[in-house]
């Protein structure tokens, strides 16, 4: 576990220490409570025993007190303990699963695709994270932490009292704990790393295919795939099967050994202190107290073997949790504060964003950048326009802009104060953006166009929708703003999601207002209508139009042609279209 990893666990429990040490507490009262009744009641039984064989006297009120004692002790211990330990590590993931979604939402996986691999930004794969992953590490708490200290704890308190007794004693519990709760363990944990890791990828291959058959059955069918989906799906399911099977194994072999261990442990202690009983240094009485001592030492060592064995996957989960969201690592609370950005939508002031020499891409031997390098200001209400062939990296220049694409080189400027990232939180939260590719939730209208805003009123949401030249369609409908969309809005017609999403941008609360290729799937004279809206209500606030047709440039202060994720040509629309060059070209090939 490296330090990054230990700091972030730790951090999850920031804010909840309490009630996490209260539960490894009552764990330890309901450990010793098992460790005091097995060794009383063996003590007790042989005590008894012993004043039987020699017609002696044994006063059993005393230890049968102890006994009962113990048994509430270790019954209370356990309930408390499963109360303050359970409830810690909701707690613990009631506070992550959100910043983590609002972690997702500032970096969409359409935008990861760009430079990443698209499988690890699936939505079952990002559903997986939210659910799944979120389990393995609430079982780090619970399965891991908590055996361990509990089992560090009240073994370091049974090796003393072994040597209390004599070397010999404390030589068998010490190395009974070695064996059992660290060589045992840390063996189990290292044959199970690769199986663990190559479980949790595979069981994300697997949610990945089985959403793809679950939502795309209908394409499948339609392109003759289902076959070979369902073969891609099964050969998945019976690796997930070999890997749970090995690792199934190893736990059978960590179940197998202990008891082993423990037996061996006690017949050490027989060996080495019964001659002790014979010489008379140790009364037979304490010989079946370390007797019992060595067998209820591994109550606490138990769990370990099966614990550690996980730890695989849960550095797998920490590691795609930290690479995916850093700015979790010592995140608490809420989001942080966007700086400098006041609230309201209509009366938010933009910063002056001044990119330079940036670029996306293209870091690796051999490879062409995505985009740059790129130098652009934006600032006030200015207004861009980005054209070029597909591929030219319009797009990427534009999630640059909205803060969702890493990059690989340059510097970036928010009011004159230069910032280490894209992912800051003076840069996050500038943008406003509708996507080429829009994504929807299986909800109502109302819901969609709330991810905006969620306080976003019935009156705001209509005349964004008028401004979209969608309000008479959905006024149209049954149900109007509360009709039902499906999942990923597919009930929905091109234009009509593309239109949805440009309304839902304009109820944005960042400034810069986005729009990637809003005339995909509208007829000429509606995108045009659209554009017109949209740039008039829109005149208080910088606009970035990603488009490969002319519509709506005209009203740009300047636009920039991009070949190859490099700027070939910048100016005024007006001047660039009577100068022989790459924005004139373009015009000429649009109009064909």
């Amino acid at each position: 576990m490296t330090f990054r990893r230990t700091r972030f666990l730790l951090n999850l429990l920031s804010g909840h220490w309490l009630w996490s040490l209260v539960g490894v507490f009552f764990a330890i009262v309901c450990a010793f409570g098992n460790i005091a009744l097995l060794v009383i009641s063996g003590w007790f039984l042989t005590g008894m025993a012993a004043a039987g064989l020699s017609a002696g006297t044994f006063n059993y009120l005393v230890p049968a007190a102890i006994i009962r004692a113990c048994s509430i002790l270790r019954s209370g211990g356990r309930y408390l303990d499963r109360l303050f330990t359970h409830d810690a590590s909701l707690r613990v993931v009631a506070t992550l699963r959100p910043r983590l979604f609002r972690a997702f939402s500032r970096r969409p996986g359409l935008v990861r695709m760009l430079t990443d691999d698209p499988a690890a930004f699936h939505s079952a794969a990002l559903a997986g994270q939210l659910g799944a992953d979120l389990d393995t590490l609430q079982r780090f708490y619970l399965q891991i932490a908590v055996p361990a200290i509990v089992a560090l704890v009240l073994g370091g308190g049974c090796v003393l009292l072994g040597f209390s007794y004599g070397a010999g004693a404390g030589v068998v519990l010490l190395a009974a704990l070695v064996l059992g709760g660290a060589g045992l363990p840390g063996l189990l944990a290292w044959l199970g790393r690769a199986p663990g890791q190559a479980s949790m990828a595979e069981r994300t291959v697997l949610r990945t295919l089985m959403v793809d058959a679950l939502g795309g059955r209908d394409e499948l069918v339609a392109f003759g795939a289902l076959g070979r989906h369902e073969a891609r799906l099964e050969a998945s399911n019976l690796r997930l099967a070999a890997l749970r099977r090995r690792l199934a194994f190893q736990d059978s072999l960590g179940a197998a050994f202990l008891p082993v261990l423990s037996t061996a442990a006690m017949w050490a202690m027989l060996l080495i202190l019964v001659p002790r009983v014979s010489e008379g240094t140790l009364g037979p009485l304490s010989l079946a107290l370390l007797v019992f001592l060595a067998l209820a030492l591994f109550e606490v060592l138990t769990p370990l073997p099966e614990a550690f064995q996980k730890t695989g996957a849960t550095t797998v989960v920490l590691d795609r949790v930290l690479d995916l969201s850093p700015e979790l690592e010592g995140a608490r609370g809420d989001h942080p504060a966007v700086t400098g950005l006041p609230a309201p939508p209509g009366a938010r002031a933009f910063p002056a964003v001044r990119l330079e020499a940036v670029t996306v891409g293209g870091s690796g031997p051999g490879t062409r950048a995505a985009l740059g390098p790129v130098t652009l200001d934006l600032t006030g209400t200015r207004r861009i326009g980005l054209v070029g062939a597909s591929g030219a990296g319009k797009s990427t220049l534009a999630m640059v802009f909205a803060g969702v694409v890493p990059l690989d080189g340059g510097r970036v400027f928010v009011d004159g104060v230069e910032l280490p990232s894209t992912a800051d939180a003076r840069f996050q939260g500038l943008v406003s953006l509708a996507p080429q590719t829009p994504a929807f939730l299986s909800d109502t209208i109302r819901r969609n166009l709330q991810i905006a805003r969620a306080d976003a009123s019935e009156a705001e949401c209509q005349e964004a929708l008028e401004t979209a030249c969608l309000a008479d369609w959905v006024n149209a409908l049954p149900e109007g703003l509360d009709t039902l969309i499906g999942e990923g809005g597919r009930p929905l017609s091109g234009g009509e999601a593309r239109r949805l999403s440009i309304a839902r941008a304009l109820l944005g609360r960042g400034p810069l207002l986005v729009l990637d290729e809003p005339g995909e799937g509208l007829d000429p004279a509606l995108e045009a209508e659209v554009l017109s809206r949209v740039l008039a209500a829109s005149a208080a606030r910088p606009v970035v139009l990603v488009t490969h047709r002319p519509a709506g440039l005209e009203a740009m202060d300047e636009v920039l042609v991009l070949d190859e994720g490099r700027i070939v040509e910048r100016g005024d629309p007006w001047a660039l279209a009577t100068a022989r060059g790459p924005f004139q070209t373009f015009l000429e090939c649009a109009a064909v």
